[in-house]
Protein backbone atom coordinates (compact mmCIF):
# COMPACT_ATOMS: atom_id res chain seq x y z
CA UNK A 1 0.00 0.00 0.00
CA UNK A 2 1.59 3.29 -0.85
CA UNK A 3 2.60 5.44 1.94
CA UNK A 4 1.59 9.21 2.43
CA UNK A 5 5.25 10.03 1.73
CA UNK A 6 5.01 7.93 -1.59
CA UNK A 7 1.95 9.61 -2.78
CA UNK A 8 3.29 13.58 -2.24
CA UNK A 9 6.33 13.04 -3.67
CA UNK A 10 4.74 11.33 -7.45
CA UNK A 11 2.12 14.33 -7.45
CA UNK A 12 3.27 16.31 -10.63
CA UNK A 13 4.81 19.76 -9.94
CA UNK A 14 1.45 21.34 -11.95
CA UNK A 15 -0.89 20.25 -9.03
CA UNK A 16 1.06 22.06 -6.80
CA UNK A 17 0.90 25.45 -9.20
CA UNK A 18 -3.26 25.29 -8.76
CA UNK A 19 -4.41 28.49 -7.18
CA UNK A 20 -7.68 26.54 -6.16
CA UNK A 21 -7.38 23.81 -3.23
CA UNK A 22 -7.14 20.04 -3.88
CA UNK A 23 -6.54 17.45 -1.68
CA UNK A 24 -6.48 13.56 -1.69
CA UNK A 25 -8.26 11.78 1.24
CA UNK A 26 -7.17 7.96 1.95
CA UNK A 27 -10.20 5.29 3.04
CA UNK A 28 -10.42 6.47 6.81
CA UNK A 29 -10.85 9.91 5.70
CA UNK A 30 -7.09 10.83 6.26
CA UNK A 31 -5.60 13.76 4.27
CA UNK A 32 -2.57 12.15 1.88
CA UNK A 33 -1.83 15.41 0.02
CA UNK A 34 -2.45 18.97 -0.37
CA UNK A 35 -1.53 21.26 -2.87
CA UNK A 36 -0.76 24.58 -1.20
CA UNK A 37 -3.62 26.46 -1.82
CA UNK A 38 -5.57 23.99 0.11
CA UNK A 39 -2.95 24.43 2.78
CA UNK A 40 -3.07 28.25 3.06
CA UNK A 41 -6.65 28.59 2.58
CA UNK A 42 -8.38 25.79 4.07
CA UNK A 43 -5.62 25.18 6.66
CA UNK A 44 -5.87 21.40 5.45
CA UNK A 45 -2.58 19.53 6.72
CA UNK A 46 -1.07 15.90 5.68
CA UNK A 47 -2.10 13.15 7.89
CA UNK A 48 -4.80 14.99 9.40
CA UNK A 49 -7.95 13.77 9.33
CA UNK A 50 -10.44 15.43 7.03
CA UNK A 51 -13.15 16.11 9.68
CA UNK A 52 -11.23 18.44 11.69
CA UNK A 53 -10.59 20.97 9.17
CA UNK A 54 -13.32 20.43 7.19
CA UNK A 55 -16.16 18.64 8.82
CA UNK A 56 -18.73 18.51 6.34
CA UNK A 57 -16.58 18.21 3.51
CA UNK A 58 -15.38 14.74 5.34
CA UNK A 59 -19.19 13.85 5.73
CA UNK A 60 -19.44 14.48 1.65
CA UNK A 61 -16.51 11.95 1.34
CA UNK A 62 -17.95 9.58 3.09
CA UNK A 63 -21.39 9.59 1.66
CA UNK A 64 -19.17 9.49 -1.88
CA UNK A 65 -17.39 6.56 -1.04
CA UNK A 66 -20.78 4.60 0.06
CA UNK A 67 -22.51 5.37 -3.15
CA UNK A 68 -22.23 4.14 -6.80
CA UNK A 69 -23.44 7.56 -8.04
CA UNK A 70 -21.34 10.51 -9.22
CA UNK A 71 -21.04 13.05 -6.56
CA UNK A 72 -22.90 16.19 -7.27
CA UNK A 73 -20.91 19.35 -6.77
CA UNK A 74 -21.71 20.89 -3.17
CA UNK A 75 -21.02 24.21 -1.72
CA UNK A 76 -18.22 23.86 1.70
CA UNK A 77 -17.84 26.91 3.65
CA UNK A 78 -15.20 27.31 6.35
CA UNK A 79 -15.62 30.17 8.93
CA UNK A 80 -16.68 33.35 7.61
CA UNK A 81 -14.78 33.04 4.04
CA UNK A 82 -16.31 32.88 0.70
CA UNK A 83 -18.15 29.39 -0.11
CA UNK A 84 -16.27 26.89 -2.29
CA UNK A 85 -17.73 24.06 -4.58
CA UNK A 86 -16.72 20.88 -4.10
CA UNK A 87 -15.97 18.37 -7.04
CA UNK A 88 -15.11 14.93 -5.60
CA UNK A 89 -13.90 12.13 -7.99
CA UNK A 90 -12.06 8.84 -7.32
CA UNK A 91 -8.69 7.83 -7.70
CA UNK A 92 -7.00 4.37 -8.06
CA UNK A 93 -3.40 4.78 -6.38
CA UNK A 94 -1.98 1.20 -6.38
CA UNK A 95 -3.91 -1.95 -7.21
CA UNK A 96 -6.85 -2.16 -4.25
CA UNK A 97 -5.87 1.64 -3.04
CA UNK A 98 -8.72 3.53 -4.39
CA UNK A 99 -8.55 7.43 -3.17
CA UNK A 100 -10.69 10.40 -2.91
CA UNK A 101 -9.72 13.61 -5.10
CA UNK A 102 -10.98 16.46 -3.41
CA UNK A 103 -11.24 20.06 -5.67
CA UNK A 104 -12.35 23.39 -4.14
CA UNK A 105 -13.40 25.77 -6.61
CA UNK A 106 -14.10 29.18 -4.99
CA UNK A 107 -17.89 30.46 -6.00
CA UNK A 108 -19.05 34.05 -5.16
CA UNK A 109 -22.96 33.85 -4.89
CA UNK A 110 -26.14 35.83 -3.74
CA UNK A 111 -26.43 35.66 -0.15
CA UNK A 112 -30.34 34.33 -0.68
CA UNK A 113 -28.89 31.81 -3.07
CA UNK A 114 -26.12 30.48 -1.44
CA UNK A 115 -28.79 30.26 2.03
CA UNK A 116 -30.67 28.53 -0.11
CA UNK A 117 -28.21 25.96 -1.36
CA UNK A 118 -26.72 25.31 2.16
CA UNK A 119 -30.33 24.95 3.66
CA UNK A 120 -31.08 22.14 1.00
CA UNK A 121 -27.23 20.26 1.34
CA UNK A 122 -28.76 20.53 5.00
CA UNK A 123 -31.74 18.32 4.35
CA UNK A 124 -30.02 16.05 2.43
CA UNK A 125 -27.43 15.10 4.86
CA UNK A 126 -30.21 15.11 8.15
CA UNK A 127 -32.17 12.86 5.48
CA UNK A 128 -28.70 10.33 5.14
CA UNK A 129 -28.28 10.80 8.75
CA UNK A 130 -32.06 9.32 9.31
CA UNK A 131 -31.01 6.17 6.59
CA UNK A 132 -27.98 5.47 8.55
CA UNK A 133 -28.86 5.48 11.64
CA UNK A 134 -32.26 3.33 11.51
CA UNK A 135 -32.76 0.16 12.93
CA UNK A 136 -34.47 -1.11 10.22
CA UNK A 137 -32.70 -2.48 6.81
CA UNK A 138 -33.06 0.26 4.40
CA UNK A 139 -32.28 -0.43 1.04
CA UNK A 140 -32.82 3.18 -1.07
CA UNK A 141 -33.41 2.14 -5.55
CA UNK A 142 -33.65 4.56 -8.49
CA UNK A 143 -36.75 4.52 -10.86
CA UNK A 144 -35.08 1.21 -12.64
CA UNK A 145 -34.99 -0.56 -9.17
CA UNK A 146 -30.99 -0.05 -9.08
CA UNK A 147 -29.40 -0.40 -5.38
CA UNK A 148 -28.45 3.66 -4.51
CA UNK A 149 -27.78 3.26 -1.20
CA UNK A 150 -27.68 0.76 1.82
CA UNK A 151 -27.48 1.42 5.79
CA UNK A 152 -25.61 0.25 8.26
CA UNK A 153 -28.65 -1.88 9.48
CA UNK A 154 -29.04 -3.91 5.79
CA UNK A 155 -25.48 -4.48 6.08
CA UNK A 156 -25.80 -6.25 9.50
CA UNK A 157 -28.98 -8.00 8.38
CA UNK A 158 -27.54 -8.87 5.18
CA UNK A 159 -23.91 -10.08 6.73
CA UNK A 160 -23.00 -8.22 3.47
CA UNK A 161 -21.19 -4.96 2.98
CA UNK A 162 -22.56 -2.18 0.66
CA UNK A 163 -20.14 -2.14 -1.08
CA UNK A 164 -21.34 -5.69 -2.72
CA UNK A 165 -24.30 -4.38 -3.56
CA UNK A 166 -24.66 -0.66 -4.36
CA UNK A 167 -25.17 -0.18 -8.34
CA UNK A 168 -26.17 -3.34 -8.80
CA UNK A 169 -29.89 -3.83 -10.02
CA UNK A 170 -32.69 -6.00 -8.08
CA UNK A 171 -32.75 -8.32 -10.85
CA UNK A 172 -29.62 -9.58 -10.68
CA UNK A 173 -29.81 -9.75 -6.68
CA UNK A 174 -32.98 -11.90 -6.67
CA UNK A 175 -31.14 -14.38 -9.50
CA UNK A 176 -28.34 -14.72 -7.03
CA UNK A 177 -30.58 -15.87 -4.52
CA UNK A 178 -29.71 -12.57 -2.45
CA UNK A 179 -33.23 -12.21 -1.76
CA UNK A 180 -36.37 -13.84 -3.50
CA UNK A 181 -38.25 -11.01 -4.56
CA UNK A 182 -37.76 -7.46 -4.50
CA UNK A 183 -40.40 -4.51 -3.55
CA UNK A 184 -38.39 -1.85 -5.05
CA UNK A 185 -38.53 -3.79 -8.81
CA UNK A 186 -42.34 -3.96 -8.23
CA UNK A 187 -42.78 -0.75 -7.55
CA UNK A 188 -40.59 0.16 -10.34
CA UNK A 189 -43.03 -1.93 -12.98
CA UNK A 190 -46.06 -1.19 -10.93
CA UNK A 191 -45.44 2.52 -10.49
CA UNK A 192 -47.33 1.95 -6.85
CA UNK A 193 -46.77 1.58 -3.71
CA UNK A 194 -45.80 -1.97 -2.50
CA UNK A 195 -45.71 -4.18 0.48
CA UNK A 196 -44.41 -7.56 0.28
CA UNK A 197 -43.04 -10.49 2.57
CA UNK A 198 -39.23 -11.62 1.51
CA UNK A 199 -37.53 -14.82 2.37
CA UNK A 200 -33.94 -15.00 3.42
CA UNK A 201 -31.44 -17.30 2.31
CA UNK A 202 -31.15 -18.57 5.73
CA UNK A 203 -34.41 -19.34 6.47
CA UNK A 204 -35.28 -15.55 7.58
CA UNK A 205 -38.08 -12.98 6.43
CA UNK A 206 -38.16 -9.26 5.81
CA UNK A 207 -41.56 -7.01 4.97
Amino acid sequence: MMSILELNSLAPGFLNAISVPLLVCDAEGVIAYTNPAAADQLNAKVGVVLSEPLPKLAEAVSTFRRSARPAPPMTITRGTGAPYLAMLSSVQISEGQVMTLCLLLPVPSPPDSEQRMQDFEALTLELQAIIDSSSDGLFVCDSEANVIRVNPASERIHQRPAAEIVGRNMRDLIEEGFIDRSAALEASIEKETVSQLQNLPGGGKLI
